[in-house]
């Protein structure tokens, strides 16, 4: 083994122990910019909406006859949310 990898090997191992960040994927592209705290409250509302109504829709289409055309039309809203 050459120096130059042993001093290579000794950096990441110290770099690691002392909680510095990974360096960043390949491929990988930071945002541009921080995004808005509006923004942010919104797609949280948006996806907490969308989980009750799921689960509303899961638990009144299980609770619906299998066969019946209520059970075909809320599946298909279930399958849609």
């Amino acid at each position: 083994m050459t120096a130059g990898r042993r001093s290579r090997r000794r950096e990441r191992a110290t770099s690691v122990r002392h909680g510095a960040p990974p360096p960043p994927l390949p491929g990988h592209v930071p945002p541009a910019r921080a995004e808005p705290a509006t923004a942010r409250a919104r797609r949280r509302l948006i996806v907490t909406a969308t989980g009750i109504g799921g689960a509303d829709l899961l638990g009144i289409s299980l609770s619906a006859k299998a066969g019946s055309p209520r059970f075909y039309i809320l599946t298909t809203g279930l399958a849609g949310t």
